[in-house]
Order: C-alpha cells, then sequence, then structure tokens
C-alpha cells in the first residue's frame, strides 16, 4: 500500500506540475519561448491568426479531412484556396530588435497544381509550385528579428490541399529550460525523502 501511495503522488505530480510535458497535443506546443499563438491549430481554428481574402476552402481541420493529415496533434490548417486571389494567414509578434530568430514549419502536398509561399516580413523564404506529393517535411530558417516581426502563409491550389501544421519562432539563446520539467525534477527528490523519512518512523 505504502508503493502505491508513492507511485500515485509521483503520477499526480508530474501531471500537475508539468501539464505541457505530460499533456501536450502538438509539438510545437512543447516549444519554450515560441512567439507562434495557436501554433498547430490545436485551438481548432485561427484564433492568434489573421486570415485574408479566403474564399471559404482554407480552413482548420481534423486529422482525417484530407490526405496530407496532421503532423502532430489533431489538427491542421487545410489551406485550399481556389479563387484568383490567394489567402493569407498570418501572425505578428513582438521579439528583441537584433537577436537571431530561428523560423520553422511543416508543409504537406498533395501533387494538386499550387502556389505556396512563405515570407518572413514581406520576403519570401519559401517558394513552391506544383510540387510533387510529399508528407509533412520541415523547413527552417535563420533570421534576424527587427522587434515586431510578421509570418505570412499564402497560397493559392485549385484542386486540392497544402497542409500546414507546427509552426515555431524562436530565439534560441533567450528561450529558458522549461521550468516546469525542472520544478517536477525537484519536487519528486523531496517526495522520495519524505517517503524515506515517513518509512524509518513506521518501521
Amino acid at each position: 500500500m505504502k508503493t502505491s501511495l508513492f507511485t500515485s503522488g509521483i503520477f499526480a505530480l508530474l501531471c500537475c506540475a508539468a501539464p505541457g510535458f505530460a499533456n501536450s497535443a502538438s509539438v510545437c506546443d512543447a516549444v519554450a519561448g515560441n512567439f507562434v499563438q495557436n501554433c498547430g491549430f490545436e485551438l481548432g481554428n485561427f484564433d492568434g491568426w489573421t486570415v485574408l481574402n479566403n474564399d471559404g476552402n482554407t480552413a482548420v481541420e481534423g486529422q482525417n479531412f484530407w490526405t496530407t493529415g496532421v503532423n502532430s496533434g489533431n489538427f491542421y490548417a487545410a489551406l485550399g484556396d481556389g479563387a484568383t486571389t490567394p489567402t493569407t494567414i498570418e501572425q505578428t509578434f513582438t521579439d528583441v530588435a537584433g537577436s537571431t530568430l530561428t523560423f520553422s514549419f511543416y508543409v504537406a502536398t498533395d501533387g494538386t497544381p499550387e502556389n505556396f509561399t512563405a515570407d518572413f516580413d514581406g520576403t519570401s523564404v519559401v517558394s513552391l509550385v506544383d510540387v510533387a506529393a510529399q508528407g509533412y517535411t520541415e523547413y527552417s530558417f535563420t533570421l534576424t528579428a527587427t522587434g515586431s516581426d510578421t509570418i505570412s502563409f499564402i497560397e493559392q491550389d485549385a484542386l486540392g490541399y497544402i497542409g500546414l501544421d507546427d509552426v515555431v519562432v524562436v530565439d534560441p539563446v533567450a528561450t529558458p529550460e522549461p521550468s516546469s520539467l525542472a520544478f517536477a525534477v525537484a519536487a519528486l527528490g523531496l517526495i522520495a525523502l519524505a517517503h524515506r523519512r515517513w518509512t524509518k518512523k513506521t518501521a
């Protein structure tokens, strides 16, 4: 019975002290210091993002909506604008001017005629045109912060969809270690010490 109570205490501590570590649905949510809100679209919508010129075909969808599916978690952005004017989803965040940022994201294509561009402050970092079908592929870039930066994803795909998931912008130098995990490790040590003392008293 003593062992059972001790094990239960450890499990509860890990769940409560480090909820992001234990329950994160999307890999980008576990990245400490990520500037991007709703980075894996796990809210089931575009909260945190600005959507421009949507003809109704670009939406946040679940795993089985289209062949691309998710990279992680339960949702992804299905970019499928078929109109003349491409759809853009974008997000602006505040950072430290002059710092070095890592901008990364995952894209999947279904092989239909398509145009996809990722921009950082209006400058293209990647452009895909009519690429072959591919599963989620990570694209990563090192960029310089200006103090207020905007990431944009511009898409037009008349026949299918492009999957976008797990968007991350982080300053690797300024990113601290996850404090909740450090707290959990320290607290486990205290529980072990208390358990040892309790065992000696009841022996």
